[in-house]
């Protein structure tokens, strides 16, 4: 009798501890960066030798905008309007211009403070996504009297209230005007046009030099009263408006001198909360220096609190990887850049990630039948490359666990549920560090009786 009881103890033991009661399908999910990326033009390197000439240079050596089109349906202007881009080691330069009839005024207001009333003046407007996030732009409006609006904008998810699916979502545009462009400009206004040039600070958008090679997203608009006319360079029809950064036309800043431009770029990065690993990968051409200067900062959208890492790093040999730690206590939504400069070459990056949870924990479902022998889910961690190294997880079913060394930022699981008692049970996950209890994940799961 003894017996019996030992032998159906081990049997349930086995059952309930073997590898078949919890599977985890381990992967790592990589943050590569497209360097494959089609653009519609490729701007010059121009240096301005005279400021006061600075209109006639840019259109001169600048790369040529032309056929705006009436928003939203795609016409013809009445008046047309073209413009020339090019850059130098520090500032995006264009300069935009527009005709008008001879005996039409402009309409143009100053204003005591900024808060965007210029774009119902006649006006020129900007729209640029300097790391191509398409979801993180710039807008710069400027009318014929020199007023400006600059703001930065975010476009993110939210629950739309009118669908009757509570996963449904729509976008909604964050507006953030303390943003300052810093924005250099020259005005001139004749009978039959007029005319702004501009120059953007590069170090506007967090870089310290031009980001040769780098792609931008961009789109140039036009507001004329005249005609009521909204011209736009990339048409982008829909709901949003101006405002849709998946629709701008994309430039990208040619290099100086192909023959001397190294090839770095950021690989296999995957921001997270804790400690951190920023790889660079390069290939040195020729001439390159030794030493680079490698920056890091990140920026807590909740709170505004700010992280800098700054390192200088040796390149060793003709091609490598970099590696290099920072840890980020910063939780939140937070904003990672990363910068890799010398001389007057600059390469830069940006990532977004929402750090309120540090993991992420879907079930298939909470109801599980009689006859379902399973429960079923995924878990995305939001921690960084070498905190993952060093981080357990444990995963418990009522009284059953099993402990292991998490594998990939990411991961499928199946646990055993046929031992399950109907109603009730508590199905756990927990993360743990050096023996610390990081966050636990608490969910009721239940079982439906037997239907005979």
């Amino acid at each position: 009798m003894h017996l019996n009881k030992f032998l159906i103890f081990l049997f349930l033991f086995k059952i309930l501890f073997s590898s078949d009661f919890i599977i985890l399908n381990w992967q790592n999910i990589k943050n590569l960066k497209d360097f494959s990326t089609t653009y519609d033009i490729e701007i010059p390197y121009v240096k301005i030798e005279d400021e006061k000439n600075m209109m006639n240079e840019v259109i001169n050596k600048g790369c040529k905008i032309e056929n705006f089109k009436v928003f939203p349906i795609g016409i013809t202007p009445k008046f047309k309007s073209k413009a020339y881009i090019c850059y130098d080691s520090e500032n995006l330069i264009i300069y935009f211009e527009s005709e008008k009839s001879e005996n039409y005024t402009l309409k143009a207001r100053k204003f005591e403070k900024e808060e965007g009333k210029v774009w119902n003046d006649d006006n020129f407007e900007i729209f640029i996504d300097p790391f191509l996030t398409k979801t993180r732009y710039y807008q710069i409006i400027i009318n014929s009297i020199g007023q400006v609006y600059d703001s930065i904008n975010y476009i993110e998810e939210i629950p739309d209230p009118k669908a009757a699916d509570p996963r449904e979502t729509k976008k909604n545009i964050i507006i953030d005007i303390s943003w300052d462009s810093k924005v250099n400009y020259n005005i001139k206004v004749e009978k039959n046009y007029w005319a702004v040039v501009l120059k953007i600070p590069f170090l506007s958008f967090g870089f310290k030099n031009a980001p040769l090679g780098s792609f931008i997203g961009l789109n140039l608009c036009r507001n004329y009263w005249e005609t009521s006319e909204l011209l736009q360079w990339k048409l982008t029809p829909g709901e949003g408006g101006f405002h849709q950064p998946d629709k701008f036309g994309i430039l990208k800043l040619k290099e100086t001198d192909s023959k001397k431009m190294p090839l770095i770029f950021i690989n296999n990065f995957y921001p997270g909360y804790g400690e951190n690993l920023l790889y660079v990968d390069y290939k040195k051409i020729e001439n390159i220096p030794e030493e680079v200067e490698v920056e890091i900062k990140i920026e807590n959208n909740d709170t505004k609190e700010k992280f800098i890492k700054n390192e200088k790093v040796v390149l060793k040999g003709i091609e490598g990887k970099i590696k290099i730690p920072f840890e980020n206590k910063l939780k939140g939504k937070n904003i990672f850049y990363y910068n890799i400069g010398f001389k007057n070459y600059n390469f830069g990056g940006i990532d977004f990630v929402d750090l309120k949870s540090l993991i992420d924990v879907k079930l298939d479902k909470q109801f599980l039948y009689y006859e379902e022998k399973s429960l079923n889910g995924k878990i995305r961690f939001y921690l960084g490359e070498n905190e993952l190294k060093k981080t357990e997880l444990l995963i418990s079913l009522n009284e059953n666990s099993k402990r292991e060394k998490i594998k990939g930022n990411f991961c499928e699981f199946k646990v055993a549920t046929e031992h399950l008692k109907e109603g009730e049970n508590i199905f756990s996950i927990t993360l743990y560090k050096d023996k610390d209890k990081i966050e636990q994940y608490n969910f009721k799961i239940f079982k439906l009786p037997k239907i005979f």
